[in-house]
């Protein structure tokens, strides 16, 4: 059983590590909107984690590994939204009463979804949802217990794991960014 939770937070830690948008988009909330923002952010990119965790627990990776069509209309729609990301970094980044203002005029309901779309649309994120978690569930060890009882807490150390990266748009960097 320990070693079914140490591998679900080691796989949970490989999927938040690598930097990309999800955690230069934190960052950027973090050093521009302060703490609570950027933890909204967070709590909402850990939302879509947990979708996707629970979609791969239930079966949806083979569907996503098979289906060119689905793969290329995900890939699209997060390539779209990552470059109107950018675009409007660069806007905001132009802008400079833009970011004047940005503490005082954003809703705590925006980092939040931010967080949601950011790590929904991420074709990084799926890719290693699919893969990692995928291959975890479907090499699922008897020795663990059977995976409809003990699943779930395999999926919660995941979720636990992407939480505490430093890096990669987790809560541990935010943390320390807070003391």
């Amino acid at each position: 059983m320990l070693e079914m939770l140490v591998s679900a937070f080691v796989l949970g830690v490989a999927v938040a590590i690598p930097v990309g948008p999800v955690s230069i988009a934190a960052g950027r909330r973090a050093i521009t909107l302060g703490f609570r923002p950027a933890l909204l952010f967070n709590l909402g990119s850990l939302t879509s984690d947990g979708l996707y965790v629970l979609l791969v627990y239930v079966g949806l990776a083979p569907l996503l590994a098979e289906s060119a069509a689905l793969r290329l209309v995900l890939w699209g729609v997060g390539g779209a939204w990552l470059c109107w990301l950018g675009l409007e970094a660069i806007r905001t980044r132009l802008d400079a009463d833009v970011l004047d203002g940005a503490v005082a005029g954003e809703a705590p309901w925006r980092s939040y979804t931010a967080g949601v779309g950011i790590t929904l649309f991420n074709p990084l994120t799926i890719a290693g949802w699919v893969a990692l978690a995928g291959s975890f569930f479907a090499g699922w060890d008897s020795a663990w217990g059977s995976r409809v009882a003990w699943g779930w807490l395999a999926m919660v150390s995941m979720l636990v794991g992407v939480m505490r990266v430093g890096g990669g748009g987790g809560l541990g960097a935010l943390e320390r960014m807070r003391r």
